[in-house]
């Protein structure tokens, strides 16, 4: 085979790949969901950011899947955590098992579905809908409903299966290193033939390879029982890649520039183009400012009347930030200067400071500018 040949396979073996080159669509796909509260700080524990855990809600749900083009019939079971991610309501994909390999395969391998093996099962015993899961010979959870008990409107059935749902995709280079670390946002389509509510229980039992019971169940606040005659997963989007960090330095060409603006005395620009919103400026240990606008209108009222210029004589980024040394001549011009740090400056007075300045970088902006300066270099001199 050559390369384009390698390429053109969607997975492996070569011969007999685990699953087709189709995407999945599903037929008379029936779901037992049971919500309920859980701990709050334990979701938090385990919910990556930036997805938020706004209340401690969690589905466990059962579904049989009888008819998936390319994986054929199969039963899964798992966890769902209301999550919001940018204000948006979606679920988060804590675990699922499932009693199938190519629908583990595909999911795991393609868009990062947290699955492994299991065996759920779903039945109705009597008046009751009834939904476990086995981890080998163990059981690890039990779900009943009544069955069939209160019709629900299908619009609300299939916003509630075809919402967002999150996905924690992570696959490790060769070393074990994380090579693909991301987070995916995926929805669905659904016709729905039924959907019902009713009186409904959980059971959860400990197991240290599927644990469940880490969420453990407060308040049951819905049962439902919905069957969709098709199902249909639409493409996946990447919402947000672990491996590519936040920009938390700033390197020295940029930091110039930056200078350059600063001594140009377009300070209107400088805070648009590296000041955060939240900015603070602190002076000698002092607040001088708490947001971009406060620092913007310090330095306007500091350089009334007045000129400034900074020489950098030692840049430093490290972890904590940028660490800078900083000669600042300050000379009073057309004014007498009065609200300076170091002290009043008479008009035809220039002032020479040595300062040391530590940025707070985030995004490319500053958070935070903390001055110290040093008194025992500081120097009046007449113009």
């Amino acid at each position: 085979m050559n390369r384009d040949e390698v390429l053109a396979r969607r997975t492996q073996p070569l011969l007999g790949p685990a699953y087709g080159d189709e995407p999945p669509t599903f037929r008379h796909r029936e779901y037992l969901t049971v919500t309920y509260r859980t701990d709050p700080d334990v979701l938090r524990g385990i919910v990556p950011e930036p997805l938020v855990v706004t209340e401690p809600l969690v589905d466990f749900e059962v579904v049989a899947m009888p008819d998936a083009r390319g994986a054929g019939s199969y039963l899964e079971s798992g966890q769902l955590v209301h999550v919001e991610y940018e204000g948006q309501p979606g679920q988060f994909s804590l675990a699922m098992y499932l009693d199938n390999h190519p629908a583990i395969a595909i999911g795991r391998e393609q868009t990062g579905f947290p699955k492994k093996l299991g065996r759920p099962r779903l039945w109705v015993d009597s008046d009751t809908l009834i939904g476990t899961l086995d981890y080998g010979s163990l059981r690890v959870a039990t779900a009943t409903m009544g069955y069939k008990r209160h019709a629900l409107d299908p619009a609300a059935a299939a916003a509630a299966l075809c919402g967002p749902t999150f996905l924690l995709k992570k696959i490790p280079d060769i070393d074990g290193t994380p090579r693909i670390c991301e987070l995916i946002r995926i929805t669905a389509t659904a016709e729905i033939e039924g959907a019902w509510s009713g009186p409904g229980a959980l059971e959860l039992h400990p197991h240290a390879l599927a644990p469940l019971a880490q969420l453990p169940v407060r308040e049951i606040v819905s049962t439902t029982h919905i069957v969709a005659s098709s199902f249909a997963y639409q493409p996946a989007h990447r919402v947000h890649d672990y491996l590519v960090r936040r920009r938390t330095d700033m390197d020295r060409t940029e930091f110039d520039i930056y200078i350059d603006l600063y001594n140009s005395r377009k300070y209107a620009e400088v805070a648009e183009r590296y000041y955060a919103p939240d900015l603070k400026m602190i002076h000698g240990g002092r607040l001088i400012a708490s947001n971009r606008d406060e620092v913007l209108q310090w330095l306007l009222d500091v350089h009334r009347g007045a000129t400034e210029t900074f020489e950098v004589q030692r840049f430093e980024s490290t972890d904590a930030g940028l660490d800078v040394d900083i000669r600042e001549v300050l000379e009073a011009t057309s004014a007498d200067v009065t609200n300076v740090s170091s002290g009043p400056l008479a008009r035809g007075h220039g002032r020479i400071t040595y300062l040391n300045a530590r940025y707070l970088v985030e995004d490319e902006r500053f958070t935070e500018i903390r001055l110290t300066v040093d008194a025992t270099r500081t120097e009046d001199y007449v113009l």
